[in-house]
């Protein structure tokens, strides 16, 4: 009983960490400076670096997140793998929600859903998880700044496909492809990480 509710509010921090850092803190500053005549110039001629800018802010404000949560709420740094996979699991549910929340009050129909939209919801969710990996283990190896900088920067690239996609005319299914082979790189990461925790588990 004991270890389900301490899963549980490890997921609850999860949710928390994308709810506060993109729902609260990142979206409501984008839509200030999105209602700017001089943001809205700038989006217009440098759309690409206006997309780098997008990509990296949700990095930031999101690594940033998990990495505030991680060091505040989670000691001891000490802690079992599946502590960051249930974390992203979490993170990644918040994300789900706020997609979701336009057809919860019914200001737009379910007929978007699609299986891309879950294939892509299941390959973000690995992405979430490996990086929230990625950031524990910085925690892990006393590295937290180095890998929280590694954390960004990954979910930056991850990001920047959006951009660069719209530019280049690229079709859904070569946008969700490249989203499956980061996926499946961070999916490797993630289980080559399982021997940082191997210690922790036994």
């Amino acid at each position: 009983m004991n270890n389900f509710k301490n899963n549980f509010r490890i997921f609850i921090l999860g949710f928390l960490s994308f709810t506060v850092s993109q729902v609260l803190l990142r979206l409501p500053l984008l839509k200030i400076l999105n209602n700017l005549s001089s943001t809205i110039l700038f989006a217009t001629i440098r759309p690409l670096l206006y997309g780098a800018i997008l990509a990296f802010s949700a990095g930031l404000f999101e690594e940033s997140g998990r990495f505030i949560i991680k060091k505040l709420a989670l000691k001891p740094y000490d802690c079992e793998i599946s502590e960051p996979i249930i974390f992203g699991l979490g993170h990644s549910i918040s994300e789900i929600v706020l997609i979701l929340s336009p057809f919860f009050t019914g200001s737009t129909s379910w007929n978007f859903l699609s299986p891309i939209f879950f294939v892509e919801r299941f390959l973000t969710t690995i992405v979430h998880i490996g990086l929230t990996i990625m950031v524990w283990n910085g925690f892990i190896k006393g590295e937290r700044i180095k890998y929280l900088i590694y954390a960004i920067f990954a979910h930056f690239i991850i990001d920047f496909i959006i951009p660069i996609a719209n530019l280049n005319g690229l079709n859904i299914i070569t946008i969700e492809s490249i989203l499956a082979i980061f996926a499946i790189l961070l999916l490797i990461y993630s289980i080559y990480s399982k021997k940082f925790y191997k210690r922790r588990e036994n």
